[in-house]
């Protein structure tokens, strides 16, 4: 059922009066005519997305909307004209100077939102930065809406930094943060202080007991009204632009060169060697090539291999996807532990509930961090497994790869198992079914010359 336009109709009463006293179809037919234009002006503001936004931006070759260019017309043949044909020589070069400043901003804020757009498109922005706050204000500047504000100095202040300088109104994302961070010490001050009272712990006079404890609630009051006033701030298009995240790229591809390696290293090996997979140089492996420099974000929210990122896998792990779902106590915990999570109080682990375990996985760092660890090496050790299988197939499934093919034969049914095994993007087509590591170690007897590091950078195979 389709969402109902917000736009008000046309009354029919007043339509029907209309047309009776016209009394002839040419003002029926305007009528009909502009009530269907509303209706198409309320379905596509109802139908809004980022992908729509992307495609009409990209569609005009990222024209700022008519009420940006209506709003600087304004402003040029108003205040602007108005002090540039009253002031002196230089203040009319001051006005031309602002003039140009605000086509050069409005100019960037253009390239902006068509720079946006075409990532967008792409899929090439980080589902880590589109799923924040900042993320979506950032993204609904691809709205058909005016935005733009030029900086102003506060009252009495003559000068400020970036003055008259193109810009947009955004969320004060640190004042936001900061009221949070603050309010959550007053709640834990006062919880402390109620604690201790009805414990009988607190050595002092009653009023003055309540007038610390009025005093706390008042600065929690204070903080949730600041936060309830929505605070913005001017921010300049070049912070605009320095908040946008992309997929880490070049984590992937360090994934994706390692796996590699060592696919190749367990395929092309001698089947009398025995091979094993060296734990300790994959968890090296992740942890200079992949986690030390990566985007912590986009490797959380972003697929580095497969078509799943690991906090969606994690989900999938959580509410048992594909295994007939889990409960809580599939993981150890009690009812009374339970009342605290199960939100529908009926043992199972639904998609909601996962997703607010899964999200105090992820921000704690220390424990999202070794997870992260696990789940690419985990990855890592299920393409040298399966390197070692596909090898046995090729050499008829015997365990101890009795009848060997000769040297040549390997080698052509090499080439055709890794361009079975890879898809087109050369990602090896298989996803983790655990994030647990592999308790087996690297072997120290094993020669070192099967592929011990991928030259050129900090990948180690």
């Amino acid at each position: 059922m389709s969402k109902p336009s917000p736009l008000k109709g046309a009354d029919p009463v007043l339509v029907r009066g209309a047309y009776d006293a016209a009394g002839n179809e040419v003002y029926q037919a305007y009528i009909q005519a502009t009530h269907d234009r509303l209706m198409q002006i309320g379905d596509e503001v109802a139908k809004w997305d980022f992908g729509t936004g992307a495609q009409r931006i990209l569609q005009n070759g990222g024209k700022l909307p008519q009420a940006e260019i209506n709003g600087a017309r304004a402003l040029a043949s108003g205040p602007m004209k108005e002090e540039y044909m009253n002031g002196d020589q230089a203040k009319k070069e001051e006005v031309e100077a602002e003039a140009r400043a605000m086509k050069a901003g409005m100019d960037q804020y253009q390239q902006l939102r068509l720079n946006l757009a075409t990532a967008y498109t792409n899929d090439q922005l980080s589902n880590g930065f589109m799923r924040t706050s900042e993320g979506e204000d950032v993204m609904m500047i691809m709205q058909n809406k005016a935005r733009l504000s030029r900086k102003q100095c506060p009252e009495g202040v003559e000068d400020c930094d970036n003055k008259n300088e193109i810009g947009i109104m955004m969320k004060d994302y640190q004042k936001i943060a900061d009221a949070n961070a603050a309010m959550a010490q007053s709640k834990a001050k006062l919880k402390n202080l109620e604690k201790l009272n009805e414990q009988g712990l607190l050595y002092l006079p009653e009023g003055q007991i309540m007038d610390q404890m009025t005093s706390l609630q008042k600065e929690i009051d204070g903080y949730q009204e600041l936060l309830d006033s929505n605070p913005v701030k001017w921010t300049s298009i070049n912070s605009v632009q320095s908040m946008i995240k992309f997929k880490d790229q070049k984590s992937k591809d360090n994934l994706s060169a390692t796996r590699k390696a060592i696919y190749d290293r367990a395929f092309n090996s001698h089947p009398d060697d025995n091979i094993t997979f060296r734990e300790n140089k994959a968890r090296e492996a992740v942890q200079n090539g992949i986690l030390s420099i990566g985007d912590k974000e986009s490797l959380i929210y972003d697929p580095m291999f497969g078509n799943k990122s690991f906090y969606e896998n994690m989900i999938s792990h959580i509410v048992g996807e594909g295994e007939g779902g889990r409960t809580y106590r599939d993981f150890g915990v009690t009812e009374e532990m339970m009342l605290a999570g199960d939100m529908d109080f009926d043992g199972k682990i639904s998609v909601e509930e996962a997703e607010n375990i899964a999200q105090s996985i992820v921000s704690n760092e220390d424990l999202v961090g070794q997870e992260l660890e696990d789940y690419f090496v985990q990855h890592l050790k299920n393409n040298h497994d399966e390197a070692l299988l596909a090898k046995q197939d090729i050499l008829g499934g015997n365990e101890q790869f009795d009848g060997q093919a000769d040297e040549t034969t390997i080698k052509e049914d090499k080439t055709t198992l890794n361009s079975d095994h890879f898809n087109e993007d050369g990602h090896f087509n298989y996803e983790p079914q655990s994030q647990e590591s592999d308790e087996g170690g690297d072997d120290e007897n094993e020669e070192d010359d099967t592929g011990d590091f991928i030259e050129g950078g900090d990948i180690v195979a």
